[in-house]
This record gives structure tokens, C-alpha cells and sequence, in this order.
């Protein structure tokens, strides 16, 4: 995970958007961080996974990918190879929310 500061994020934030598919962003502001960047990709599997999962509700998760039927959801479970009620996330992805998870809870509570 890259980590910069809300200062270098406002005056270069085009530069450290491109993201491979299993980096992320941390954004800080005075050492606190405030945001978590992922590209597209990454983004839309940890949110399936963690609606499969049952960590977030089906309505938190159409919000966060703008779906506005559930059909929409479950195809693009379907299409990330994700289980409903059964997340299949490969060992890269599950170290990146492992990884993750950890840093919005601190940051959220």
C-alpha cells in the first residue's frame, strides 16, 4: 500500500491513481489517514466479497457500486467468480483486505 499526504494527493493525485490490481492508496492528513483508493477492480471484489460474506447489507452494497436492482448484484458476483454466501476471493485478494480492513476501522471508530 502507498501512503501519501493529503498535500501530495491534491497536487499529483493523477500520478499516484495508476494502481495495478492489488495496490491501494492511503491518504493521510496530518499523519490521520482520511481516504483508501483502489482501482475499479479491486474496489468491486471487496465489496462483493464483503457482502457475500455478510460483513455489509445488500443495500450498503448496491449503494457503493450505484446498482439499483439486486439483479445488477448478483451478476456482478456472478462475474468476479464471488458466491453469494460464500466469498471466493483468491489468496491476493484476501491479504489485501486482511491487510486493509484493519486501517478503516481504526480510521472509522
Amino acid at each position: 500500500m502507498n501512503t501519501i499526504s493529503a498535500t501530495e494527493a491534491k497536487k499529483r493525485l493523477g500520478k499516484h491513481l495508476n494502481l495495478a490490481d492489488n495496490e491501494s492508496l492511503l491518504i493521510e492528513t496530518r499523519g490521520l489517514p482520511t481516504h483508501l483508493v483502489f482501482n475499479v477492480k479491486t474496489g468491486i471484489r471487496l465489496v462483493l466479497g464483503a457482502f457475500a460474506k455478510g460483513t455489509i447489507s445488500r443495500t450498503e452494497a448496491m449503494g457503493l457500486l450505484g446498482f439499483e436492482w439486486y439483479g445488477q448484484l448478483l451478476d456482478a458476483m456472478r462475474e468476479n467468480g464471488i458466491d453469494r454466501g460464500d466469498a471466493v476471493l483468491d489468496k491476493k485478494m484476501r491479504t489485501e483486505l486482511d491487510r486493509t480492513l484493519p486501517l478503516l476501522e481504526k480510521a472509522l471508530f
